[in-house]
């Protein structure tokens, strides 16, 4: 690919994402302040930058996730620039970390939604196929329960290596605390409850059943705090120490407390 072909690559893609948030403008505009409404759409979350810079009112777990997109894309974007990756993949970076929410399978219930959404709305968009494809995978690779399944043995490109961690690292840290308790209060969850055991390890199934007697508190142990040791990235790695310290000295003191200790 030449220099020109390049640059005419970054500044189509430069132009999808322009037209994503051009769309939810007006979508959002015709909802008017209907939040229920608004909720209840799975509104594509590449879209939700628009709605913080419309200061639309919308439920809290839609916003609260909206703003997760918003960071992700920052982080991914930053972690990108560190590892020195050029303009047309950091490109294909920011389009991953949109859309890798996008109909998430926790809310949704579906595990292929997103991916087939992603690919839909690139596609519409007049997307280069390659692009497509290479956001589509990423997307489909993001997940914990996915590397789960397939080890991290298995393939890493530079994009997903960047938005994998971006992902991961918000889930980590002071943010990643009060998600995870946000979490598992709308989930109606116990917040600790010690005759329940964490489980150490876990298959994708096991990960995935959302019937299984869980503790929010038990999210770290089984997940949170192996997050850690599985970024991709050197950038990743250097956040994620710092990050990973916080919860241990959070969970410290809850224990502490939880016991009427301090």
């Amino acid at each position: 690919m030449s220099d020109q072909d390049t640059t005419n690559e970054v500044a189509s893609l430069s132009r999808i994402i322009q037209n994503a948030e051009a769309h939810v403008r007006r979508e959002i505009e015709q909802a008017g302040n209907d939040s229920s409404t608004i909720g209840g759409m799975y509104i594509p979350y590449c879209y939700l930058q628009a709605c913080l810079d419309l200061h639309i009112s919308l439920r809290d777990e839609t916003c609260a996730r909206c703003r997760h997109i918003v960071r992700v894309r920052n982080l991914a974007v930053a972690l990108a620039k560190e590892e020195g990756l050029p303009a047309e993949r950091t490109e294909v970076v920011e389009l991953a970390a949109l859309l890798h929410d996008l109909h998430d399978w926790k809310y949704s219930g579906s595990i292929t939604a997103g991916a087939e959404a992603s690919r839909e709305f690139l596609s519409a968009q007049g997307c280069p196929t390659h692009v497509i494809e290479l956001v589509v995978s990423t997307i489909q690779r993001i997940g914990f329960k996915d590397e789960l399944e397939k080890g991290a043995a298995s393939e890493v490109w530079p994009e997903l290596a960047v938005v994998q961690d971006a992902d991961r690292l918000d889930a980590i840290g002071a943010i990643g605390i009060a998600r995870c308790l946000t979490y598992g209060g709308s989930r109606n969850r116990v917040l600790h409850d010690p005759s329940v055991k964490p489980r150490h390890t876990m298959s994708k199934a096991e990960y995935m059943d959302t019937a299984a007697k869980q503790t929010t508190i038990n999210h770290f142990p089984e997940k949170l705090l192996k997050l850690k040791g599985m970024m991709k990235t050197t950038a990743g790695r250097r956040i994620a120490e710092e990050r990973h310290k916080v919860m241990l000295d959070y969970l410290t003191r809850f224990f502490q407390e939880w016991e009427g200790q301090a």
